[in-house]
Formats: C-alpha cells, structure tokens, sequence
C-alpha cells in the first residue's frame, strides 16, 4: 500500500470515533416533532368529558326550569309589593325629618329659655330686688334715716351710694319682669307637642300598614319556595358542575398550550438545523471556492515553464523537417540500385524504372495542343 494510502486510512480511522461522538451528541440534542396524535387523543378526551358535564349541567336547567314556570308572575308581584314598601318607608322617612326638624326647634327654644332664665336670675341677683314697689320703699326709709336720725359721714356716704344703686337698678326691674313675660309666652310649646304627637300616630299607622305589607311579601315567598321545592340543590348542583367544566376547558387549553409550546420549540431547533446547514454550504463553498482557485493559480504558475510557443514551435519544426525531406539527395541509392538491377539484365535489354523514381522530364513544345498536353502532363507529374 502507497504511504499516502496507508496516511489516509489512518485519518480516516482516527477520525470515525469523533464522528461517531458527535452523531450520538446530535441524536441526545434532537428535537423530535410534537406527537400530535397523542395531543388529539388528550383533547378528544377532555371534550368528550366538558360534553358530557354540559349534558347533565342542561339536564339539571331543565328540572330548575320546571320548577321555575310562573316566575315572571311571581317577581311582578314581588315587584308591586316592594314598590308598596318603598312608599311607606319613603313617608316614613318624610316623617322622621320633619320630627327632626322639630325635635331640633324644640331643643333650640329649650336652649334660648335656659340662657334667657340664666340671664334673668342673674339680673335678679345684681338688683337683690323683684319689684319697684320694694326698691322704693327702701329709698323712702334711707332718705327718712338721713334725714331723722344722727349718723356717720361713712355710714351717710354708705347709704348714698346705696339709693345711688337703687335708683340705677330700679328701670332694670321692669325690664326683668317683661324679660320673664316674654319667656313665659316663648317657652309654650303645646303646638309642637301636639304636631309631634300627631307625627308619631302617622308614623305609627304607617309601620303597621308596613308589616302587613310585609307579611304579604313573605308569604309570597314562602308560597313561591315550596313550589319550587328543593331548587336550591339543583342550583347548587349546576355550580358544581359549571366549576368542573370551567377545569376541563382549562385543562384542554392547557394541553393545547403544551403543544404549541413544544410546536415552536421544534421549529426552532429546525430553523437552527437549517441555519447550521447553510452556514456549512456556505463554509464548504468558500473552501472549495478556495481549492478551486488554489488549482487555478498553481496550473498558472505551472504553465508559466512551458514554453509559450511551443504548439508554433513544434509546426515550425515539422514544416523545416517535411522541406528538408523534399530536397535530400537520393541519387546515390538510385544508381546503386540500379547497378544491382543491372547485374541481373542480359544485353542489349533495357530495365523500366519505377514511375516514382524516373527523374523529371518535358519534352519540346511543338504546337498549341501539344503545349495543352505538356501544361497537363507537368501538372500532373509535378509533386
């Protein structure tokens, strides 16, 4: 085996474990395509199980229907009973306001006697007296004291200041009084009391007009819940069974979601694949791109040894040797021959030469034919 050969073998077997490695690498990082058989199954099932939970959610509408005929009748009574409340609590409503507002003027006046008592008893105790009649008869006895009996200057000035007093606080007498008439005639509340009274019978009537109106609406209620009976279970029965296809339509969406998830991550291991295989076209282009120009260049630079004009040369050559044959000498061998040939002839006899070894002859022209005839037979003996 040539020395290259047995190289090339031994890279060759050298490189075949990494091959294989990187095969087996390749194989554990492939991404294979979705099962979508697989993903139909699941979705099949998972609708199978959502159509039958929808049958018996529609079987369990159908019972609560059954026990539902006359409920527009019955919420149209419900209706005009409520709107009945509505009215009572409405003028209930009006009634309390207005006992407000009363109860707050009430309360106001109750207030303004308070301060105007205050005031009055205050009045009362900086005058010390309740009628003029009382502060005039004390003037009369200090004037009569002053003026009958024997005092002290400081007991006279004491009892000067005193009628001063008397005299200043005697006006406020009569302004007291009309103070404590006006309060007397401010303080009757005997009206208020009696539109409060007649405010509270009104609110009473209304809240008995009230429970019965209400004892209307729960007795139509109650009629209404034993004709419907035990709907409440079936009620709740549908929720249970909205709240379960609610998680097997989560589920399906769910199932799809994983395979669109794994869809994509297909693709885009594929459209990596691609890209890595273009990328080694491209590599393996350019490499071959290279040799090819490589091989070019060196056939190039081969053919810059040979002699440029060897093709002209070599019919330069040919054509010098074809001329050289054409004017060689060869009467030598001719006579020699011919020594030969007449060693074997008798006398008087007389060998034919070969007609391509006579030499050239003509004869004289004659005439104009004969002349026609020697032009034809030169040509044809000629070369």
């Amino acid at each position: 085996m040539p020395p290259k050969a047995k190289a090339d073998a031994k890279a060759k077997a050298k490189g075949e474990p990494k091959k294989k490695k990187e095969r087996e690498e390749e194989e554990e990082n492939k991404v294979k395509p979705p099962d979508r058989d697989a993903y139909r199954e699941r979705v099949d099932a998972l609708q199978a199980e959502i159509d039958d939970l929808q049958k018996q959610k529609q079987e369990v509408n159908e019972q609560i229907g059954q026990r539902s005929s006359g409920k527009d009748e019955f919420f149209t009574q419900k209706e005009a009973i409520r709107a009945e409340l509505n009215q009572i609590n409405e003028a209930l409503e009006g009634h309390e306001s207005k006992k407000g507002v009363i109860n707050t003027d009430i309360g106001k006046k109750k207030q303004e006697t308070i301060d105007a008592k205050n005031q009055i008893n205050k009045m009362k105790r900086s005058i010390g007296y309740e009628d003029e009649a009382a502060i005039d008869k004390r003037i009369a006895d200090i004037e009569f004291k002053l003026w009958t009996e024997s005092i002290s200057l400081k007991e006279e000035k004491k009892f000067l200041q005193e009628m001063a007093e008397l005299k200043r606080n005697r006006p406020k007498v009569s302004q007291v009084q009309s103070l404590e008439s006006n309060l007397k005639a401010g303080s009757d509340t005997g009206a208020t009391q009696e539109e409060l009274k007649q405010i509270g019978a009104d609110m009473y009537q209304l809240r008995e007009k009230r429970r019965e109106i209400s004892k209307r609406l729960k007795d139509l209620v109650d009629t209404r819940s034993e004709f419907m009976g035990d709907v409440e279970s079936y009620q709740k029965k549908r929720a249970e069974l909205t709240e379960q296809i609610k998680k097997k339509i989560d589920e399906k969406n769910k199932v799809r979601d994983e395979l669109r998830e794994e869809e994509q991550k297909y693709y885009e291991y594929r459209d990596a694949e691609r890209q890595k295989r273009m990328e080694k076209q491209m590599e393996e282009r350019k490499r071959f791109d290279l040799e090819r120009q490589q091989s070019k260049l060196k056939a190039m630079a081969e053919k810059l040894d040979e002699q440029p004009y060897l093709d002209q040369m070599t019919l330069i050559e040919q054509t010098m040797k074809f001329c050289k044959s054409l004017i060689q000498d060869k009467g030598t061998e001719v006579k020699e021959d011919k020594e030969k040939k007449d060693m074997n002839v008798f006398e008087g006899a007389e060998v034919l030469v070969k007609k391509e070894d006579r030499e050239e002859f003509y004869f004289a022209p004659t005439g104009k034919g004969k002349k026609k005839n020697w032009q034809k037979g030169k040509s044809r003996g000629c070369c």
